[in-house]
């Protein structure tokens, strides 16, 4: 038997212990900061060590919860199927939780900066989060909301795909990159306030979104930025697929209603 599993290990700094498959639990490490335990089929416990700053646990399909760790900034618990929540951890910055299939709640973590909740079929909300700067969202069937813009104050990267229930996106004053795909009930995106998207904005498959002439003509004319900018099936009454990087400046500014065009590498 590993003496991992006989609880011989006390005091050390860094345990690498992936693909252990008979590897049930981790216990009480009183120094430990960083833990890496992928693809341990067995595992259903980590104990509690607080001084413990980056935890990988991804694939671990036994694995039911995580410990409240006081000290843990980096979590990747990604494919760890028997996950339902995810607890609030101050000083957390950094969740990867992609393909939690049974993950339901993501509670509030103060100082999180990146979230990737892709996959998480469950999760119907996410929650406030002041500090988060990146937010992927890839097939969330079961996503409706997320809070409104004045708890996402720092966000710049916005993400959804298949999220089959979401009906609405507030403005967001930093955003840079904003990427929506096959929303079928997304009815509203506020650009009012993204005055900061310049770098990529993508919209494919949303049936339900109309985005008015106001915002589509200032989101082409950005006089000196980059643009990419590229939508695909938005309302009948206005489809386009525009793919720039140099600023378009020959599409007259008249034009309100624009069946079909495809524009590349302007």
């Amino acid at each position: 038997m590993c003496i991992i599993c006989e609880n011989k290990l006390v005091s050390f700094t860094f345990l690498d212990c992936s693909q252990c498959k008979i590897l049930k639990t981790i216990p009480l490490i009183e120094k430990i900061n960083s833990i890496i335990c992928y693809n341990c089929p067995s595992l259903t416990q980590i104990s509690d060590c607080n001084e413990l700053i980056r935890l990988i646990c991804c694939n671990c399909p036994l694995l039911q919860n995580i410990p409240q760790f006081q000290n843990l900034q980096n979590l990747d618990c990604s494919e760890c199927i028997s996950i339902t929540q995810i607890p609030c951890i101050d000083n957390l910055t950094r969740l990867d939780c992609r393909n939690c299939l049974n993950l339901k709640e993501i509670q509030k973590c103060e100082n999180l900066r990146y979230l990737d909740c892709s996959g998480c079929r469950l999760l119907e909300e996410i929650p406030q989060l002041n500090e988060l700067v990146n937010l992927w969202c890839y097939k969330c069937p079961g996503l409706k909301r997320i809070m409104r813009s004045g708890q996402f104050t720092k966000i710049q990267k916005l993400c959804f795909s298949d999220c089959l229930f979401l009906n609405e996106i507030p403005s967001f004053t930093k955003l840079c990159v904003l990427v929506i795909n096959n929303c079928p009930v997304l009815e509203r995106v506020d650009f009012s306030k993204m005055q900061e998207l310049k770098d990529f904005f993508t919209c494919e498959s949303c049936p339900s979104l109309y985005i008015p002439y106001k915002d589509r003509q200032r989101l082409f004319d950005k006089k000196g930025k980059y643009l990419i900018f590229r939508l695909k099936r938005v309302q009948q009454r206005y489809r386009l697929k525009v793919l720039a990087r140099k600023i378009l400046n020959q599409i007259p500014r008249t034009v309100r209603v624009l069946n079909d065009m495809i524009v590349s590498y302007c």
